[in-house]
Formats: structure tokens, C-alpha cells, sequence
């Protein structure tokens, strides 16, 4: 760890803490990254056009670069959002669902990917659009216990499309005990 003294606050400090410069003594600036944002503070209280001017100026001069940099930080940042977001969506998904008792209410299923949320009495587009609501509105109502009590319950893809198809009964319900569910390939 080598160290250096700033000639703003006179401490002994990390090399780290400075910043860089080419013709500089080590390639650091003479005072540290604080004591120098202190001084730009003064300045550009005290000259705020000059700044401003100088800063214009510079942007004509390397528009192309600025933009460029720009535009990569944009695309960092854009990338990093959507990751939050679909981790943030996955986490709220997966609260809604443990708070409607973690399994399909048909047939058991517990694995999280299979897991939906359905209107026990159906009616989940017409609510979503007179509420102007999207599912993780929804989802966040049922984390926060805002839902109304029995409206909502989990079912697993199978017997949620099952029962989209079979006017709100699931296959479950509507074959016989006889009908094996299961067929043993040889």
C-alpha cells in the first residue's frame, strides 16, 4: 500500500484516493479526490458561465465521444435495471404465491415455475382493466393482504389451462377414478 500526502488537507493518505494525471508526480494529482471536489464546488460557485462555457465547448469539440460514452453507459445501466427488475418480479411472484399456500389447490403441485395465480370465480381480465391493473399489481395486493379473502387461489399450468378449457372445471375433477392419469411405457 503506498501512501502520499495531499497538499489540500495535508494527511497521508492511499495513492487510491487520488486521482490520475499524466504529467502529474507518479501520475496522481497533487490533492486528494475530496479535497479536489471541494475546490470544483468553490469554483463553480464563484464562476458558474465559465464552467458552463467551458463545458459546451468541450461537448462540440468531442460530440462523437460523448455520445458514444453515452450511449454505453445507457445500455449498462439498461441492462442492469431489466436484471433487477426480473429478479424483483421473480421474488414478488414467488411472496404472492407462498402467501396463497405455496401448492396448486387441484393437484398438489409445488414446483414455483408451474405455479399460477387464478380468479376462483374467474373474471381476472375484466378486474385487470377496470382496476387498470397489470398481475404484479395483483401480486403485490396479495403479498400485502389487500386481496379480498377466498378471490384468489394457486393452481399449477395444467389445471388452470384445464380449466380455461372445460368452462371452469378442471380434468382432474371430471374424469373418472377408472381413467389411469398415468401411462407405464414398457
Amino acid at each position: 500500500m503506498a501512501l502520499k500526502t495531499c497538499r489540500g488537507c495535508h494527511q497521508m493518505l492511499d495513492t487510491t484516493e487520488f486521482g490520475k494525471r499524466a504529467n502529474g508526480h507518479n501520475g496522481l494529482m497533487a490533492r486528494c479526490r475530496t479535497c479536489m471536489n471541494a475546490r470544483m464546488r468553490i469554483n463553480y460557485a464563484k464562476h458558474p458561465e465559465l464552467y458552463r462555457k467551458h463545458f459546451h465547448s468541450w461537448r462540440a469539440k468531442n460530440l462523437e465521444y460523448d455520445s458514444k460514452r453515452k450511449a454505453e453507459w445507457h445500455q449498462r445501466v439498461k441492462e442492469r435495471n431489466i436484471q433487477k427488475m426480473r429478479a424483483w418480479r421473480q421474488e414478488l411472484h414467488t411472496t404472492a404465491i407462498s402467501c396463497l399456500g405455496g401448492m396448486c389447490a387441484c393437484c398438489g403441485e409445488t414446483h414455483q415455475s408451474m405455479l399460477e395465480i387464478d380468479h376462483v370465480h374467474g373474471g381476472g381480465n375484466a378486474e385487470r382493466k377496470a382496476d387498470n391493473r397489470n398481475n404484479f399489481k395483483t401480486y403485490q395486493r396479495i403479498r400485502d393482504g389487500k386481496a379480498k379473502k377466498g378471490h384468489y387461489q394457486v393452481l399449477c399450468s395444467n389445471c388452470n389451462h384445464s380449466r380455461r378449457r372445460n368452462g371452469g372445471t378442471c380434468e382432474h375433477k371430471t374424469e373418472s377414478d377408472t381413467t389411469p392419469r398415468h401411462i407405464e411405457w414398457p
